[in-house]
């Protein structure tokens, strides 16, 4: 870029003028600019920059940075100043627009950039594209890195295909399907611009979504959307489905024991509830259950029917013998609505045996005549007494000792007499004896003993004349007199009458709304009667006119009796208003709070307005680190509401440096921080390495470290150590930095920083006898005055 202005300048008969500053272009920080200037890896010759830096007239240095249009400008200004100000100073920056002119001839080429690459538009869509950058390529022309120069003039845009697009007073607009280009004419070179492609909607239809449902009986719709712009739509309608009947049968109505059911198979598509070809399901009929009591219930789940068994007439299921029970099964006959199978079981006599007389044997005095005999049915013998012919009995003859004797020939047996509880013959009187009769209790025996029984003296009693009371007549207990003699023993006394005992009663005189009216009770044992009155009725009122209470008015009616044509007027109270709100707002983080309008819900009065009430807090999260900070910039931490998505972003503080001081081992050698983020003492060193090399800068934890200065004893007593390379950026070399090195042959020194003050022989005691330091060309006079005595290359 340089060159081409300085040309340009001189072309426009502009004069430059340098004094004590320098300028870089396309460096990204000031040290590296400043590195850029320093040129430490070439030899010194004079240059500006470097001649500026090292000169004695200057003891500091400011930084000038300009960022314009992509590309970072750097000033370094010397000075000589009593007291050093390190203060950076903020940038207060500007804009100020300056134009160039450039001879037309040396333009190569045109560029020109559209907003958009590529440009999609419809048959009849109008956009207008805009020219966001043009630019030239020009001969000579150095832009750092940033490509083409910008220039301000506007090129011409036209459209390689009219057929497909036209371009008319800015404007693009789609004629047909296709693609061409949109073109940029400056300067009169002609640049590709922006892609142009035309779609016709119509042939660019998606798969469609269906965004009405057809149902069973009503078409459904399809949408299709265009796949390119993804605005334009049609519509198709979709064919109702139709019924989808299932192949079962569902019962609609389920059958019972009595009654029948219904079925029909029902469509299966979503949300119908159409059916077809319905039938009936037969009643069940019932499924009877014997309870044990001649009565038998429904089992079936729902159902208590009842029923009493209707037997038949039964049927033999086991034939009775001689000696054994036959048995007789009934049937119940109960049949509606489902037939019982109810059974019960009767026992039938056994027959007994049948005999036939065999033999007969003649009576005695004490052993009946005994028949023989035999079953013609079974056979089985018998041999039992014989009724008609019993014994003969004892003929007995007293013998006036208390026995008797029977006198039947060839009998002879003798008995003593057994007398019974006696019996008696003359009763006996209250006041007269009676007489007792005893009697020989052996069989056929005739001796009897008389008794004489003491007389009874009233011992049986009744009453006599005793009245139980009525309600109208008071009761009498009676007189007890003697049932043998009749005597009266003692009176009775007189008993209380009983209340009345009345019936339900009997309206005698039917009561009004105007007059009581009667009834009439009677008494169930004499027929005496009570009559008591009844209250009047209520009036049957009917409302005859009538005014409805309001919110805040009250109301009345007017009735009358349909009986008695009474009339009476009722007050109706106002209701009073049913409170609603209306308009009611929930407070957001966004939005305030509303509570509402009250508003009557019956007359629709406004009773009262609402208030409002302040928005809610943002309801903050943890927070998400958006931007980490650096050791050079602050980072970011974002804050989002969790209701309403607001965002708030609070700075991080740029990371602190390291303090001075602070230590880092690095392959095993060991540094200290001297300037926090800038630079660092090489402090120590492995004592087993042959070959060591101070690098110019280190890189740790993020930051880079320029190695400026090595320590006192940094190489102390290392024996091993024969090769050192020092790097671009020691400015300053301790004493008795390699104290004691004795097999240190070669110092390779590539900073041209270092000074009398900073450095010295000293920094190499003890080292080896034919040590060499090599040291670059334009310092070498320097650095022998600097290590005197050392053998400098």
């Amino acid at each position: 870029m340089k060159n081409y202005i300085w040309r340009g300048k001189h072309e426009e008969n502009i004069k430059w003028l340098a004094a004590g500053e320098n300028i870089s272009v396309g460096h990204t920080t000031a040290a590296e600019a400043n590195l850029g200037w320093r040129e430490d890896d070439e030899p010194y010759a004079g240059q500006g920059h470097r001649r500026n830096m090292l000169s004695s007239d200057y003891n500091c240095v400011g930084i000038g940075h300009v960022y314009y249009n992509g590309v970072h400008y750097w000033v370094e200004v010397f000075a000589n100043r009593p007291e050093i100000n390190t203060t950076e100073i903020p940038a207060n920056d500007s804009t100020e627009t300056v134009s160039v002119s450039v001879d037309k001839k040396k333009i190569k080429t045109v560029d020109v950039t559209f907003d958009q690459d590529a440009y999609s538009l419809r048959i009849g869509e109008n956009i207008t594209p805009i020219i966001t950058e043009t630019r030239i390529d020009v001969v000579n022309f150095s832009s750092q890195g940033r490509g083409l120069a910008p220039v301000l003039d506007t090129p011409v845009v036209s459209i390689d295909d009219s057929s497909v697009a036209s371009y008319n007073n800015n404007q693009l607009s789609g004629l047909k399907e296709g693609t061409t280009n949109l073109s940029a004419t400056l300067y009169g070179m002609t640049a590709s611009g922006s892609t142009v492609s035309v779609h016709d909607c119509k042939n660019h239809w998606d798969t469609g979504k269906v965004t009405k449902k057809s149902t069973c009986t009503e078409p459904g719709e399809k949408t299709f959307t265009c796949s390119i712009c993804r605005q334009t739509t049609k519509k198709e309608s979709v064919p109702a489905t139709g019924h989808n009947y299932a192949s079962a049968w569902t019962t609609d109505i389920a059958a019972t024991c009595e009654k029948t059911g219904t079925e029909s198979r029902h469509c299966q598509n979503e949300n119908c509830t159409a059916t077809t070809e319905q039938r009936s399901i037969a009643a069940l009929g019932h499924n009877w259950k014997d309870n044990g009591d001649e009565t038998a219930i429904c089992t079936r789940n729902g159902c208590k029917a009842t029923h009493t068994h209707a037997w038949d007439s039964g049927t033999i299921t086991t034939e009775p013998t001689c000696t054994a029970q036959g048995e007789r099964t009934y049937h119940c006959t109960y049949e509606e609505n489902g037939i019982c199978t109810a059974t019960k079981t009767e026992a039938v006599k056994k027959l007994g045996h049948r005999y036939i007389l065999t033999k007969r044997d003649k009576p005695t005095c004490e052993s009946d005549g005994i028949l023989y005999g035999k079953c013609s049915r079974c056979s089985k013998t018998i041999t039992q007494q014989d009724t008609k012919n019993p014994a003969l009995g004892h003929d007995w003859k007293d013998n006036g000792d208390g026995t008797a004797t029977c006198s039947r020939e060839s009998c002879g047996k003798k008995h003593t007499h057994d007398l019974d509880s006696g019996t008696t013959t003359v009763e006996p009187t209250c006041t007269a004896a009676g007489e007792k009769e005893y009697c020989c209790t052996y069989t056929n025996c005739p001796y009897k003993k008389t008794e004489t029984l003491k007389a009874t003296n009233h011992k049986n009693k009744e009453t006599r004349n005793a009245e139980k009371p009525t309600c109208q007549k008071e009761g009498y207990t009676g007189d007890i007199y003697c049932k043998d003699c009749g005597i009266l023993i003692s009176s009775g006394k007189v008993t209380k009458k009983y209340d009345h005992d009345w019936d339900r009663g009997t309206v005698t005189k039917e009561a009004t709304c105007k007059e009581e009216g009667s009834v009439t009770y009677r008494c169930e044992n004499c027929d005496e009667t009570e009559t008591v009155s009844i209250k009047k009725t209520a009036h049957n009122y009917k409302i005859m006119e009538q005014k409805d209470a309001t919110c805040t008015e009250n109301g009345y009616s007017i009735s009358a009796c349909q009986t008695c044509n009474d009339k009476k007027k009722e007050e109706i109270v106002a209701k009073g208003h049913s409170k609603g709100i209306r308009n009611k707002k929930t407070a957001t983080c966004k939005a305030e709070e509303y509570t509402g309008d009250t508003y009557c819900r019956i007359c629709k009065t406004l009773l009262e307005e609402g208030k409002i009430l302040p928005k809610l807090e943002h309801q903050w999260n943890d927070g998400t680190v958006t931007k980490r900070a650096t050791y050079q910039a602050a980072g970011e931490l974002t804050y989002r509401c969790r209701k309403c998505a607001a965002k708030r972003i609070i700075s991080i503080e740029k990371l602190a440096y390291p303090k001075a001081g602070t230590s880092y081992t690095i392959s095993g050698n060991e540094y200290k921080i001297s300037k926090p983020g800038a630079e660092v003492i090489l402090v120590k060193t492995s004592k087993t390495t042959k070959n060591v090399t101070v690098p110019a800068q280190i890189y740790v934890q993020g930051i880079t470290y320029k190695v400026t200065s090595i320590g006192a004893k940094a190489f102390n007593n290392n024996k091993n150590l024969t090769k050192v390379t020092i790097g671009t950026n020691i400015i300053k070399i301790n004493s008795n930095a390699f104290f004691n090195c004795k097999n240190l042959k070669t110092v390779t020194i590539k900073s041209v920083r270092l000074t009398k003050k900073a450095a010295n022989k000293k920094a190499f005691k003890n080292a080896h006898k034919k040590l060499v330091i090599r040291v670059p060309k334009k310092v070498k006079k320097i650095y022998k005055k600097i290590f005197k005595g050392l053998k400098v290359k």
